[in-house]
């Protein structure tokens, strides 16, 4: 009788000192501007006390949030006119992007409002006339608000960080690579708030394509550090805004070794916690 020596059934546990890793692990600091993190959680409470549904944060008032925590976003503006689109890129330089900004597209790409790269004056005067006829077209002419006008980030290799929230467990953090495809090859991971190290650790070497950000195949690799940094400021924006129902990070561009990652377009979607029962 006995037990034979051969494979156990089911996974193994990780071994002791694996354990202590785990336990021992802090949820690091993080540096932010205190003043200007409790301004932000302030006004993002203020925008959703008298909601009875949840809301989706301005275009325009994202790089605000995401900026009080030291996430960096490209440089952006809103433009109503083809003239005025003109005018922007020009001040932040080309190449350019331009994005549908309305209160009712959640997936811009879906109704063809995202157009990348545009190179000259004539390009984007074509882009936003572009961007507006698709949304007369789907029917959404009278939610537009404009459209942002951003500092085009050609290089990186993209990533995806998300939150949502979980009835029993609280708040998810979401990781993955892959870009635009990444739902589709569910190349994600999750972990419960909030990350310690070793839990950011695990996430990103958790992901099958984590080989990518090693330089695969002679690639120039990616900045381990700075997406590793934004997931724990990522995990600290939750601690502080517990209105936050819903965030999307995607893409985010991580750049080479070195010179960080920029989170190229976002939506954060708020709840007063007090109506969340209601949201199952």
């Amino acid at each position: 009788g006995g037990r034979g020596g051969g494979g156990g059934g089911g996974p193994r546990p990780p071994p002791h000192g694996e354990w202590l890793a785990i336990a021992d692990s802090p949820v690091p600091y993080v540096d932010m501007d205190n003043k200007l993190v409790g301004q932000t959680v302030e006004a993002c409470r203020d925008a959703v006390s008298q909601e009875e549904e949840p809301v989706w944060l301005d275009a325009s008032d994202v790089p605000r949030v995401l900026g009080a925590f030291g996430i960096d976003t490209p440089e952006s503006a809103l433009a109503t006119t083809a003239d005025q689109a003109v005018e922007v890129a020009r001040e932040l330089g080309y190449p350019v992007a331009l994005k549908v900004v309305s209160d009712r597209v959640t997936h811009k790409t879906d109704v063809g409002g995202v157009i990348l790269d545009r190179r000259d004056d004539e390009e984007v005067r074509r882009g936003f006339d572009t961007i507006l006829a698709k949304a007369w077209k789907a029917d959404l002419a009278d939610s537009v608000q404009g459209v942002q006008v951003q500092r085009y980030v050609k290089e990186g290799i993209e990533a995806v960080v998300g939150v949502t929230h979980d009835p029993l467990f609280g708040p998810l953090i979401m990781f993955g690579l892959g870009g635009a495809y990444v739902e589709l090859v569910r190349d994600v991971v999750f972990r419960l708030h909030p990350l310690t190290e070793y839990e950011v650790e695990s996430m990103i070497n958790s992901v099958r394509s984590a080989d990518l950000l090693r330089g695969y195949r002679g690639g120039p690799g990616g900045d381990e550090a700075a997406i590793k940094d934004l997931l724990h400021r990522v995990s600290k924006l939750v601690e502080e805004i517990p209105e936050l129902l819903e965030m999307d990070l995607n893409p985010v561009k991580i750049l080479p070794p070195g010179q960080g990652c920029v989170v190229v377009d976002a939506r954060i979607r708020l709840a007063s916690p007090s109506t969340w029962q209601n949201l199952r």
